[in-house]
């Protein structure tokens, strides 16, 4: 799935756009990613919802430390309508 793979995104923001909330540069460019890789922290699941007028579908993705998939969920429902 297309937005899945931009939430695992490593690509860190170049320093000049790191906000300064006090954790120090080196975490700024960790937390600047989309998908979060480090020994100690880091992105565990990442979630896409996505909404139509007849249906919806949820899928989500399960990491382990090292980053690897160790899960992945689909659901789909009906989606009631108004009136």
């Amino acid at each position: 799935m297309p937005m899945l793979d931009l939430l695992a995104d490593t690509h860190p923001a170049i320093d000049a756009d790191l906000p300064d909330t006090g954790v120090g540069l080196e975490w700024e460019r960790l937390l600047s990613s989309a998908f979060i890789r480090s020994p100690s922290y880091g992105t565990r699941a990442s979630s896409v919802l996505l909404l139509n007028a007849g249906s919806g579908l949820l899928r989500e993705r399960s990491f382990d430390a090292r980053a690897r998939i160790t899960a992945e969920v689909s659901e789909t429902w009906p989606l009631a309508r108004a009136g």
